[in-house]
């Protein structure tokens, strides 16, 4: 059964309701999917080859608005992405019972891991959610927070012009989930890595696009370790995608008690590439890190 039959709205984003979720799961395999990031970067391309670019899409945030035993909730559970490269999971979230994200409001962003690739917006891109709620409160009863699929319909977004943030939200058995994302057209896939070089470093890395100034959290500060030199800095997530014709824009706040303000910030641009990678020395307060981002189309 192809995955788009399950859709019933003419919406460019699609609830598909969570009466359906059981047998949804019947054909939606939780497989892991194997492909990783960089896949091309070693590529060479002639000019005509720029056509094998595809639309993409980058997930901002994932938040639980509303929760109807109120804040703060202990949430675990997954989201998961599918995309028409292979239609397996994709885990953008997945914590499991005894490790917790704590949310202490309906402003707190659910920490994201994912995606570990560039997304292909091509037929359509389906997330799955299935977040639960850890309280004694709710002790012999249902304990599910929220689980529903969405999807975002690829064909439709080739007749649209502009780029812009959009979200989506959908009501569960005890509260609201939004998800926050931008469709990225004609996209190429940016992994970033860093590594400390000099001093310690503490703080979060995001990233944006310079039409899409909505942050894309790599590092959040609620997670980072004291990082030492000569070591990587491990990033919560690594993976965006760029309009070939924008800049990626990486920002880097590092708490430094060296400087009078406690921390300081820096930010560095990158033009896009089909394959490759750019590599650049930053200077943050007390801290010298190496940036580098490789760059690869997604098909």
């Amino acid at each position: 059964m192809p995955l788009v039959s399950l859709a019933t709205s003419n919406d460019d984003v699609k609830l598909i309701g969570s009466a359906c979720n059981e047998s949804c799961h019947v054909w939606m395999k939780i497989e892991t999917a194997p492909l990783g990031p960089m896949r091309y970067t070693d590529r060479i391309y002639n000019e005509h080859e720029a056509l094998r670019m595809r639309n993409s899409v980058n997930i901002l945030s994932v938040k639980i608005l509303s929760s109807d035993v109120g804040f703060p909730i202990n949430v675990y559970g997954t989201v998961i992405a599918r995309d028409s490269l292979d239609e397996k999971c994709i885990y953008l979230f997945r914590h499991p019972r005894d490790d917790c994200q704590l949310i202490n409001s309906k402003d707190d962003s659910l920490i994201l891991t994912g995606p570990t690739r560039g997304l292909v917006l091509q037929d359509a891109v389906y997330f799955e959610v299935d977040l639960r709620i850890k309280d004694d409160r709710l002790r012999g009863k249902k304990k599910e927070h929220s689980k529903g699929l969405l999807m975002i319909d690829g064909i439709r977004r080739t007749i649209k012009v502009k780029t812009e943030v959009e979200n989506d939200t959908f009501v569960g058995k005890l509260g609201t989930v939004e998800l926050r994302y931008a469709v990225i057209k004609d996209a190429v896939e940016a992994t970033v890595e860093i590594k400390v070089v000099e001093g310690y470093f503490c703080g979060e890395v995001v990233a944006c696009t310079t039409n899409i100034q909505d942050k894309v959290v790599l590092l959040d500060s609620r997670t980072c370790c004291v990082m030492a030199d000569n070591l990587d800095v491990q990033l919560s997530r690594r993976v965006m995608a760029v309009h070939n014709k924008e800049k990626l824009l990486l920002t880097v706040v590092n708490q430094d008690d060296e400087v009078p303000t406690g921390c300081v910030t820096q930010t560095i641009d990158f033009t896009p590439k089909f394959n490759g990678s750019d590599v650049t020395e930053v200077t943050c307060g007390s801290v010298k890190m190496l940036v580098k981002v490789t760059w690869s189309l997604m098909v």
